[in-house]
């Protein structure tokens, strides 16, 4: 008798977990058109070089970008928004230098790297030179001479590349 009791709770949970289920799916689908509302955003820079972001076409002659598809704000969202659009344009500039500054730092770093990689590439062939110097066998000299023009192709390489890095704006 226990089983049966057991299985009918059973089955009245699975329903109670079922019809919840449904009710959440029903909301759920009954808010999501809310959710899905959206308008196409243009971007572009006019000619004073202002940054507009807008939902009206551009005036003819500018090269704007379009963003299809940004949901609509909600209430809430609107609420806290500010009402001009001056905060965001500087936003969007210290963001575009806080880019640009890093992508220098990064640069910087590589050139530091490459100055040290190619002054140790120096010490190395230094270093080998006195090995030919003191070495008995032509074996010895000829594996000593190969590492010193591995070397010197390792330096002009990266000195190469130092040079197309300096020369970047």
């Amino acid at each position: 008798m226990s089983k049966a009791l057991n299985a009918h709770a059973a089955a009245r949970s699975f329903v109670s977990y079922a019809a919840a289920s449904a009710f959440f799916i029903i909301i759920l689908a009954a808010s999501f058109p809310q959710c899905v509302q959206a308008k196409t955003l243009y971007r572009y820079v006019d000619k004073d070089g202002t940054v507009i972001l807008t939902d009206q076409e551009p005036p003819q002659g500018t090269s704007a970008q379009r963003r299809e598809s940004i949901p609509e704000p909600t209430e809430d969202q609107k609420s806290d928004a500010p009402d001009d659009t001056a905060a965001t344009i500087q936003k969007e500039g210290t963001e575009q230098k806080e880019k640009a500054d890093a992508k220098n730092a990064e640069k910087q770093e590589k050139i530091k790297t490459l100055i040290n990689e190619i002054e140790a590439a120096k010490s190395d062939i230094k270093r080998y030179e006195v090995q030919r110097n003191i070495a008995v066998s032509n074996v010895r000299k000829n594996y000593v001479k190969s590492q010193i023009e591995q070397k010197l192709k390792e330096i002009a390489e990266k000195e190469e590349e130092l040079q197309v890095l300096q020369e970047e704006p």
